[in-house]
């Protein structure tokens, strides 16, 4: 709805979001890790409202020592790097886990661990910043149209 209100006709506004959408998916976590996007783009990772919903999410699913089994190439992240281990991995293998042979083993953590999210003892504060950009997105919707809208009242 902001981009709505700033630009001239839908056309551009379309543009304009779908660019704008597809930045922010880019930086959000999902393609690259926050470690392996640039410093001069870094800020869209932090202004990305995908961001927060993606790191809740995963936060949500893999927080915790639930055990996952698999071979490596299963458990590679692929593109986003090399498995980290976290410091958990060792203690929850000695208790709760059982491999079998040549299989890998990884932990809700270091899935995490790997993707740098580090804050994961709050899945409150990425909804409270979900939360607190949609309200600050309204506002600037708000003001744009109040005060830089061509269209008048009759």
């Amino acid at each position: 709805m902001l981009v709505s209100a700033v630009v001239p006709s839908y056309i551009t506004g379309y543009a304009v979001v779908i660019a704008t959408t597809a930045l922010f998916f880019l930086t959000c976590g999902f393609f690259l890790k926050s470690s392996q996007i640039p410093i001069y783009w870094k800020w869209l990772h932090y202004i990305s409202a995908i961001k927060y919903p993606f790191e809740a999410l995963l936060i949500n699913e893999f927080k915790g020592t639930r055990c996952y089994h698999g071979f490596g190439e299963e458990l590679q992240p692929g593109p986003l790097g090399e498995i980290r281990i976290s410091e958990l991995h060792n203690v929850t293998r000695e208790i709760n886990c059982t491999t079998r042979e040549n299989e890998l083993m990884l932990i809700g953590e270091d899935v995490l661990f790997t993707m740098d999210i580090d804050h994961i003892e709050s899945i409150w504060t990425d909804i409270g910043i979900l939360l607190a950009w949609g309200v600050l997105y309204r506002l600037f919707f708000y003001v744009v149209l109040r005060f830089y809208s061509k269209n008048e009242r009759k």
